[in-house]
């Protein structure tokens, strides 16, 4: 429902976005960061639940806030180590030294855990509001909704092997 770009240390969002103005066709400043930002996302529905969130990482730093110009950015606390990559959705995640460190969808539950049983080798990451999927070892991994599950649907909190994609992925 919305794009987010980064003109170095400036975020421009445009498409849906919360506060005055609402949906923007041409791209609106949402954050100025101290520092280059190296990566962005955006995400339906995942850090108040009830509209668009921007993660970013800008140095060391990685923050996330509702998509709109007045919201404050929070600094996400407890990574334990520096975030090369960021996914916003539900849950939001990051890569922090090859591993998935994901955490909830509001203020209140801005602590990352390590994501179980996918080790040190995670090189890409994707959330949206219903699952989440990794690439680790050239394997893609997903949990959350799980199509191929049986019955259909079913929610795994485990990630399993998506199936055709268990090597040379990347």
């Amino acid at each position: 429902r919305a794009s987010c770009a980064s003109t170095r240390t400036e975020v421009k969002c445009w498409g849906e976005i919360k506060g005055p103005g609402g949906t923007a066709y041409t791209p609106r400043s949402m954050y100025d960061a101290e520092a280059p930002v190296t990566a962005i996302s955006v995400g339906d529905n995942s850090y108040s639940g009830t509209s668009n969130t921007l993660c970013m990482i800008f140095g060391a730093t990685l923050g996330c806030k509702d998509l709109a110009p007045d919201e404050i950015l929070n600094p996400v606390k407890g990574l334990g180590g520096e975030p090369t990559a960021v996914s916003a959705g539900n849950p939001n995640c990051a890569i922090v030294a090859g591993a998935a460190k994901c955490w909830g969808t509001n203020a209140a539950t801005l602590s990352p855990s390590v994501v179980v049983g996918l080790g040190q080798n995670v090189t890409a990451v994707a959330s949206s509001s219903e699952h989440t999927c990794v690439v680790v070892s050239g394997a893609a991994k997903c949990w959350g909704i799980a199509w191929g599950a049986t019955p259909p649907l079913n929610r795994s909190e485990v990630p399993f092997d998506v199936p055709g994609l268990t090597s040379g992925v990347t």
